[in-house]
Protein backbone atom coordinates (compact mmCIF):
# COMPACT_ATOMS: atom_id res chain seq x y z
CA UNK A 1 0.00 0.00 0.00
CA UNK A 2 2.75 2.44 0.97
CA UNK A 3 4.79 1.59 -2.13
CA UNK A 4 1.82 2.17 -4.41
CA UNK A 5 1.25 5.61 -2.92
CA UNK A 6 4.91 6.49 -3.32
CA UNK A 7 4.90 5.41 -6.94
CA UNK A 8 1.77 7.43 -7.70
CA UNK A 9 3.14 10.48 -5.95
CA UNK A 10 6.47 10.16 -7.75
CA UNK A 11 4.88 9.79 -11.18
CA UNK A 12 2.34 12.57 -10.63
CA UNK A 13 4.99 15.02 -9.45
CA UNK A 14 7.42 14.02 -12.16
CA UNK A 15 5.68 14.78 -15.42
CA UNK A 16 9.14 15.60 -16.75
CA UNK A 17 9.98 11.89 -16.63
CA UNK A 18 7.02 10.98 -18.85
CA UNK A 19 7.90 13.77 -21.24
CA UNK A 20 11.53 12.60 -21.27
CA UNK A 21 10.57 9.02 -22.06
CA UNK A 22 8.32 10.16 -24.89
CA UNK A 23 11.11 12.37 -26.27
CA UNK A 24 13.67 9.55 -26.14
CA UNK A 25 11.26 7.23 -27.94
CA UNK A 26 10.76 9.89 -30.61
CA UNK A 27 14.50 10.53 -31.11
CA UNK A 28 15.37 6.83 -31.26
CA UNK A 29 12.58 6.05 -33.71
CA UNK A 30 13.53 9.00 -35.94
CA UNK A 31 17.17 7.92 -35.90
CA UNK A 32 16.44 4.28 -36.71
CA UNK A 33 13.60 4.88 -39.17
CA UNK A 34 13.95 8.48 -40.45
CA UNK A 35 11.69 7.80 -43.41
CA UNK A 36 8.87 6.44 -41.23
CA UNK A 37 8.10 9.46 -39.08
CA UNK A 38 4.54 8.25 -38.48
CA UNK A 39 6.01 5.14 -36.77
CA UNK A 40 7.74 7.43 -34.28
CA UNK A 41 4.41 9.08 -33.50
CA UNK A 42 2.86 5.65 -32.90
CA UNK A 43 5.69 4.61 -30.55
CA UNK A 44 5.43 7.90 -28.67
CA UNK A 45 1.69 7.40 -28.24
CA UNK A 46 2.20 3.86 -27.00
CA UNK A 47 4.72 5.12 -24.44
CA UNK A 48 2.21 7.64 -23.11
CA UNK A 49 -0.57 4.99 -22.93
CA UNK A 50 1.67 2.51 -21.10
CA UNK A 51 2.77 5.11 -18.56
CA UNK A 52 -0.82 6.26 -17.93
CA UNK A 53 -1.95 2.64 -17.49
CA UNK A 54 0.75 2.12 -14.87
CA UNK A 55 -0.51 5.20 -13.01
CA UNK A 56 -4.15 4.04 -13.22
CA UNK A 57 -3.22 0.56 -12.04
CA UNK A 58 -1.61 1.88 -8.87
CA UNK A 59 -4.44 4.37 -8.33
CA UNK A 60 -7.01 1.56 -8.49
CA UNK A 61 -5.03 -0.45 -5.98
CA UNK A 62 -4.86 2.56 -3.67
CA UNK A 63 -8.62 3.24 -3.85
CA UNK A 64 -9.54 -0.38 -3.18
CA UNK A 65 -7.17 -0.55 -0.23
CA UNK A 66 -8.46 2.72 1.25
CA UNK A 67 -12.03 1.45 1.56
CA UNK A 68 -10.95 -1.29 3.99
CA UNK A 69 -8.49 0.82 5.96
CA UNK A 70 -10.72 1.66 8.93
CA UNK A 71 -11.87 -1.89 9.62
CA UNK A 72 -8.47 -3.45 9.08
CA UNK A 73 -7.07 -1.40 11.96
CA UNK A 74 -9.29 -3.26 14.39
CA UNK A 75 -8.38 -6.66 12.96
CA UNK A 76 -4.66 -5.91 12.74
CA UNK A 77 -4.55 -4.88 16.39
CA UNK A 78 -6.00 -8.27 17.32
CA UNK A 79 -3.66 -10.17 14.99
CA UNK A 80 -0.65 -8.98 16.96
CA UNK A 81 -2.05 -10.45 20.16
CA UNK A 82 -3.22 -13.56 18.36
CA UNK A 83 0.28 -14.43 17.17
CA UNK A 84 2.23 -13.53 20.30
CA UNK A 85 1.41 -15.53 23.41
CA UNK A 86 3.45 -13.20 25.63
CA UNK A 87 1.12 -10.34 24.75
CA UNK A 88 -1.81 -12.42 25.97
CA UNK A 89 -0.08 -12.99 29.28
CA UNK A 90 0.44 -9.24 29.63
CA UNK A 91 -3.20 -8.52 28.79
CA UNK A 92 -4.56 -10.89 31.40
CA UNK A 93 -1.72 -10.23 33.89
CA UNK A 94 -1.27 -13.91 34.64
CA UNK A 95 2.52 -14.17 34.70
CA UNK A 96 5.51 -13.51 32.45
CA UNK A 97 4.81 -16.50 30.22
CA UNK A 98 7.31 -18.74 31.95
CA UNK A 99 4.64 -21.31 32.73
CA UNK A 100 3.18 -21.32 29.24
CA UNK A 101 3.31 -25.11 29.09
CA UNK A 102 1.32 -25.44 32.29
CA UNK A 103 -1.75 -27.47 31.33
CA UNK A 104 -4.20 -24.96 32.85
CA UNK A 105 -2.73 -22.12 30.81
CA UNK A 106 -2.75 -24.24 27.67
CA UNK A 107 -6.46 -24.94 28.10
CA UNK A 108 -7.22 -21.29 28.79
CA UNK A 109 -5.34 -19.87 25.82
CA UNK A 110 -6.32 -22.62 23.41
CA UNK A 111 -9.99 -21.90 23.97
CA UNK A 112 -9.48 -18.15 23.99
CA UNK A 113 -7.64 -18.11 20.65
CA UNK A 114 -9.97 -20.71 19.12
CA UNK A 115 -12.99 -18.60 20.10
CA UNK A 116 -11.44 -15.42 18.67
CA UNK A 117 -10.49 -17.19 15.43
CA UNK A 118 -13.97 -18.66 14.97
CA UNK A 119 -15.79 -15.39 15.68
CA UNK A 120 -13.24 -13.27 13.84
CA UNK A 121 -14.10 -15.00 10.58
CA UNK A 122 -17.53 -13.36 10.86
CA UNK A 123 -16.12 -10.09 12.23
CA UNK A 124 -17.61 -10.66 15.65
CA UNK A 125 -15.55 -9.35 18.57
CA UNK A 126 -15.94 -9.36 22.35
CA UNK A 127 -14.59 -6.16 23.85
CA UNK A 128 -15.01 -3.95 26.95
CA UNK A 129 -17.79 -1.37 26.70
CA UNK A 130 -15.31 1.52 27.08
CA UNK A 131 -13.39 0.20 24.05
CA UNK A 132 -16.65 0.25 22.08
CA UNK A 133 -17.17 3.93 22.89
CA UNK A 134 -13.57 4.68 21.89
CA UNK A 135 -14.03 2.89 18.55
CA UNK A 136 -17.13 4.99 17.77
CA UNK A 137 -15.33 8.23 18.62
CA UNK A 138 -12.29 7.20 16.55
CA UNK A 139 -14.41 6.55 13.45
CA UNK A 140 -16.11 9.94 13.81
CA UNK A 141 -12.76 11.68 14.29
CA UNK A 142 -11.59 10.05 11.02
CA UNK A 143 -14.33 11.76 9.01
CA UNK A 144 -17.25 9.36 9.29
CA UNK A 145 -20.80 10.33 10.18
CA UNK A 146 -23.23 8.11 12.07
CA UNK A 147 -26.88 7.22 11.76
CA UNK A 148 -27.85 5.06 14.69
CA UNK A 149 -30.77 3.16 16.15
CA UNK A 150 -30.06 3.25 19.87
CA UNK A 151 -31.91 1.85 22.87
CA UNK A 152 -29.90 3.77 25.50
CA UNK A 153 -32.63 5.71 27.33
CA UNK A 154 -32.05 9.46 27.38
CA UNK A 155 -31.90 9.93 31.20
CA UNK A 156 -28.81 7.68 31.22
CA UNK A 157 -27.00 10.27 29.09
CA UNK A 158 -27.12 12.64 32.05
CA UNK A 159 -27.00 10.18 34.95
CA UNK A 160 -25.63 6.69 34.42
CA UNK A 161 -26.71 3.77 36.61
CA UNK A 162 -23.27 3.85 38.16
CA UNK A 163 -20.22 6.07 37.98
CA UNK A 164 -19.26 5.28 34.38
CA UNK A 165 -16.43 7.55 33.19
CA UNK A 166 -16.28 5.93 29.73
CA UNK A 167 -19.95 6.65 29.03
CA UNK A 168 -19.56 10.17 30.43
CA UNK A 169 -16.67 10.86 28.02
CA UNK A 170 -18.70 9.45 25.13
CA UNK A 171 -21.86 11.45 25.90
CA UNK A 172 -19.82 14.66 26.19
CA UNK A 173 -18.12 13.89 22.87
CA UNK A 174 -21.51 13.24 21.24
CA UNK A 175 -22.93 16.56 22.39
CA UNK A 176 -19.80 18.44 21.27
CA UNK A 177 -19.98 16.77 17.83
CA UNK A 178 -23.75 16.63 17.40
CA UNK A 179 -23.51 17.46 13.68
CA UNK A 180 -22.02 14.00 13.05
CA UNK A 181 -25.04 12.14 14.48
CA UNK A 182 -28.56 11.29 13.45
CA UNK A 183 -30.12 9.25 16.24
CA UNK A 184 -33.26 7.15 16.46
CA UNK A 185 -34.21 6.25 20.04
CA UNK A 186 -36.42 3.21 20.18
CA UNK A 187 -38.66 2.38 23.11
CA UNK A 188 -40.70 -0.62 24.19
CA UNK A 189 -44.39 -0.10 23.35
CA UNK A 190 -46.12 -3.45 23.80
CA UNK A 191 -48.42 -2.07 26.50
CA UNK A 192 -48.42 1.72 26.08
CA UNK A 193 -46.01 4.64 25.55
CA UNK A 194 -44.79 4.84 29.16
CA UNK A 195 -41.18 4.09 28.22
CA UNK A 196 -41.22 7.21 26.02
CA UNK A 197 -43.44 9.61 28.00
CA UNK A 198 -42.72 8.46 31.57
CA UNK A 199 -39.14 7.20 31.24
CA UNK A 200 -37.90 8.49 34.60
CA UNK A 201 -40.48 6.52 36.61
CA UNK A 202 -40.00 3.41 34.45
CA UNK A 203 -36.24 3.42 35.07
CA UNK A 204 -36.79 4.12 38.77
CA UNK A 205 -39.24 1.23 38.96
CA UNK A 206 -36.75 -1.13 37.28
CA UNK A 207 -33.95 -0.09 39.62
CA UNK A 208 -36.13 -0.69 42.67
CA UNK A 209 -36.30 -4.38 41.78
CA UNK A 210 -32.71 -4.70 40.54
CA UNK A 211 -30.11 -6.90 42.17
CA UNK A 212 -28.08 -3.82 43.15
CA UNK A 213 -30.49 -2.92 45.98
CA UNK A 214 -33.55 -0.72 46.10
CA UNK A 215 -31.62 2.30 47.44
CA UNK A 216 -29.92 2.54 44.02
CA UNK A 217 -33.20 3.79 42.52
CA UNK A 218 -33.30 6.79 44.87
CA UNK A 219 -29.58 7.48 44.46
CA UNK A 220 -29.97 7.45 40.68
CA UNK A 221 -32.97 9.79 40.80
CA UNK A 222 -31.31 12.42 42.99
CA UNK A 223 -28.17 12.20 40.81
CA UNK A 224 -30.30 12.90 37.72
CA UNK A 225 -32.05 15.87 39.34
CA UNK A 226 -28.75 17.28 40.62
CA UNK A 227 -27.06 16.98 37.20
CA UNK A 228 -29.69 18.79 35.12
CA UNK A 229 -30.23 22.43 36.06
CA UNK A 230 -33.83 22.52 34.83
CA UNK A 231 -34.73 19.52 36.99
CA UNK A 232 -32.94 20.92 40.01
CA UNK A 233 -34.72 24.28 39.67
CA UNK A 234 -38.11 22.56 39.33
CA UNK A 235 -37.86 19.65 41.79
CA UNK A 236 -34.78 20.29 43.95
CA UNK A 237 -36.65 21.91 46.85
CA UNK A 238 -39.15 19.06 47.02
CA UNK A 239 -36.36 16.46 47.18
CA UNK A 240 -34.71 18.52 49.91
CA UNK A 241 -37.97 18.44 51.89
CA UNK A 242 -38.31 14.66 51.50
CA UNK A 243 -34.72 13.56 52.11
CA UNK A 244 -33.21 16.63 53.79
CA UNK A 245 -30.41 16.48 51.22
CA UNK A 246 -29.06 19.61 49.56
CA UNK A 247 -28.43 18.45 46.00
CA UNK A 248 -24.94 18.98 44.59
CA UNK A 249 -24.05 18.19 40.96
CA UNK A 250 -20.47 17.28 41.97
CA UNK A 251 -21.50 14.67 44.54
CA UNK A 252 -21.41 10.99 43.65
CA UNK A 253 -24.54 9.78 45.44
CA UNK A 254 -23.86 6.17 44.45
CA UNK A 255 -20.74 6.18 46.60
CA UNK A 256 -21.87 8.59 49.32
CA UNK A 257 -22.63 6.50 52.39
CA UNK A 258 -23.12 7.86 55.89
CA UNK A 259 -25.71 7.31 58.59
CA UNK A 260 -27.60 10.47 57.67
CA UNK A 261 -28.18 9.86 53.95
CA UNK A 262 -28.54 6.07 54.30
CA UNK A 263 -31.26 6.57 56.88
CA UNK A 264 -32.98 9.29 54.84
CA UNK A 265 -33.17 7.05 51.76
CA UNK A 266 -34.28 3.98 53.69
CA UNK A 267 -37.04 5.79 55.60
CA UNK A 268 -38.40 7.83 52.70
CA UNK A 269 -38.25 5.45 49.73
CA UNK A 270 -42.01 5.09 49.48
CA UNK A 271 -42.42 8.87 49.72
CA UNK A 272 -40.04 9.33 46.77
CA UNK A 273 -41.92 6.67 44.78
CA UNK A 274 -45.24 8.40 45.46
CA UNK A 275 -43.73 11.79 44.58
CA UNK A 276 -42.96 10.59 41.05
CA UNK A 277 -46.57 9.54 40.53
CA UNK A 278 -48.13 12.73 41.92
CA UNK A 279 -49.66 15.27 39.49
CA UNK A 280 -47.34 18.06 38.41
CA UNK A 281 -48.77 21.39 39.63
CA UNK A 282 -52.18 19.79 40.23
CA UNK A 283 -52.47 18.67 36.61
CA UNK A 284 -54.08 15.25 36.95
CA UNK A 285 -53.05 14.22 33.43
CA UNK A 286 -49.36 15.08 33.93
CA UNK A 287 -47.22 13.59 36.72
CA UNK A 288 -43.93 14.81 38.20
CA UNK A 289 -42.13 11.95 36.45
CA UNK A 290 -43.67 12.84 33.11
CA UNK A 291 -42.58 16.46 33.55
CA UNK A 292 -39.04 15.28 34.33
CA UNK A 293 -39.09 13.07 31.24
CA UNK A 294 -40.33 15.95 29.10
CA UNK A 295 -37.53 18.24 30.35
CA UNK A 296 -34.91 15.56 29.63
CA UNK A 297 -36.24 14.78 26.15
CA UNK A 298 -36.30 18.47 25.20
CA UNK A 299 -32.79 19.00 26.57
CA UNK A 300 -31.39 16.03 24.68
CA UNK A 301 -33.12 17.10 21.47
CA UNK A 302 -31.44 20.52 21.71
CA UNK A 303 -28.07 19.15 22.90
CA UNK A 304 -27.94 16.81 19.90
CA UNK A 305 -28.67 19.48 17.30
CA UNK A 306 -32.36 18.57 17.00
CA UNK A 307 -31.44 15.22 15.50
CA UNK A 308 -33.20 12.71 17.70
CA UNK A 309 -36.39 10.87 16.89
CA UNK A 310 -38.47 8.50 19.04
CA UNK A 311 -39.68 5.37 17.24
CA UNK A 312 -41.63 2.45 18.68
CA UNK A 313 -39.66 -0.80 18.85
CA UNK A 314 -42.50 -2.64 17.14
CA UNK A 315 -42.32 -0.25 14.15
CA UNK A 316 -38.57 -0.82 13.80
CA UNK A 317 -39.05 -4.59 14.01
CA UNK A 318 -41.63 -4.48 11.21
CA UNK A 319 -39.33 -2.45 8.97
CA UNK A 320 -36.61 -5.08 9.29
CA UNK A 321 -39.12 -7.86 8.65
CA UNK A 322 -40.09 -6.10 5.41
CA UNK A 323 -36.49 -5.75 4.17
CA UNK A 324 -35.07 -9.10 5.26
CA UNK A 325 -36.18 -12.71 4.89
CA UNK A 326 -35.91 -13.09 8.64
CA UNK A 327 -35.41 -10.70 11.55
CA UNK A 328 -31.63 -10.38 11.87
CA UNK A 329 -31.72 -7.82 14.65
CA UNK A 330 -33.81 -9.39 17.37
CA UNK A 331 -30.96 -9.36 19.88
CA UNK A 332 -29.22 -6.21 18.65
CA UNK A 333 -29.18 -3.36 21.16
CA UNK A 334 -27.73 -0.76 18.81
CA UNK A 335 -27.26 -0.41 15.07
CA UNK A 336 -24.67 2.06 13.79
CA UNK A 337 -24.47 2.95 10.09
CA UNK A 338 -21.16 4.70 9.38
CA UNK A 339 -20.55 6.64 6.19
CA UNK A 340 -18.63 9.50 4.62
CA UNK A 341 -20.35 12.20 2.63
CA UNK A 342 -19.67 14.17 -0.56
CA UNK A 343 -21.38 17.51 -1.14
CA UNK A 344 -23.73 16.80 1.81
CA UNK A 345 -25.61 14.39 -0.46
CA UNK A 346 -23.68 11.37 -1.67
CA UNK A 347 -22.90 8.72 0.95
CA UNK A 348 -19.90 6.44 0.41
CA UNK A 349 -17.43 4.19 2.25
CA UNK A 350 -20.28 2.68 4.27
CA UNK A 351 -20.34 -0.11 6.82
CA UNK A 352 -22.53 -1.12 9.76
CA UNK A 353 -21.63 -2.05 13.32
CA UNK A 354 -24.02 -3.97 15.58
CA UNK A 355 -23.92 -3.90 19.35
CA UNK A 356 -25.35 -7.31 20.21
CA UNK A 357 -27.14 -8.15 23.44
CA UNK A 358 -27.14 -5.98 26.54
CA UNK A 359 -25.19 -2.72 26.48
CA UNK A 360 -25.06 -2.44 30.27
CA UNK A 361 -22.38 -4.99 31.10
CA UNK A 362 -18.60 -4.45 31.24
CA UNK A 363 -18.06 -6.71 28.19
CA UNK A 364 -20.06 -6.62 24.97
CA UNK A 365 -20.25 -8.24 21.54
CA UNK A 366 -19.89 -6.17 18.39
CA UNK A 367 -20.41 -7.37 14.84
CA UNK A 368 -19.09 -5.51 11.79
CA UNK A 369 -21.19 -5.76 8.63
CA UNK A 370 -19.59 -5.02 5.25
CA UNK A 371 -21.76 -7.09 2.94
CA UNK A 372 -22.92 -4.54 0.36
CA UNK A 373 -26.46 -5.84 -0.02
CA UNK A 374 -27.08 -5.98 3.72
CA UNK A 375 -25.51 -2.57 4.32
CA UNK A 376 -27.68 -1.03 1.60
CA UNK A 377 -30.85 -2.46 3.16
CA UNK A 378 -29.93 -1.08 6.58
CA UNK A 379 -29.02 2.26 4.99
CA UNK A 380 -32.47 2.44 3.36
CA UNK A 381 -34.22 1.83 6.69
CA UNK A 382 -32.14 4.40 8.52
CA UNK A 383 -32.54 6.99 5.76
CA UNK A 384 -36.30 6.52 5.96
CA UNK A 385 -36.29 6.86 9.75
CA UNK A 386 -34.09 9.97 9.76
CA UNK A 387 -35.33 11.73 6.63
CA UNK A 388 -37.08 14.49 8.62
CA UNK A 389 -33.95 15.40 10.56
Amino acid sequence: MVNAKKIISFIKKSGVIIAGIVAVVGIVSNYLWPSLQFLGYILQSLAVIIMLEIINHFQRQTIVSATDEALSKIENSYKNFHSNSNNLFKIFQLNDGGNFYNIAHNIFFYNLIESYSRNGENRIYYIPIDTYYKIIMEFLRKGYKLKTINGLLLPFWYAQKERDEALLVYTNFSQENAELYKRVTYYQDYKDNSWRDDTVRMIYKDLLSSEKGDDVAVRWLITLIAKITELKDTFGKKIDEILHVKLDSNTNYFQLHNSEIDSAIRNNMETVTDFLKKPYKNDKAFTNSQKMTDIINTKFYNDMGKKNKFVRKSDIDSKFYDKFDRLDFEDVTEIGYYYKEKDDKTEYDQFVMFLNGSNTGPSIEIEIITDEEKVNKIQMILSELTKEM
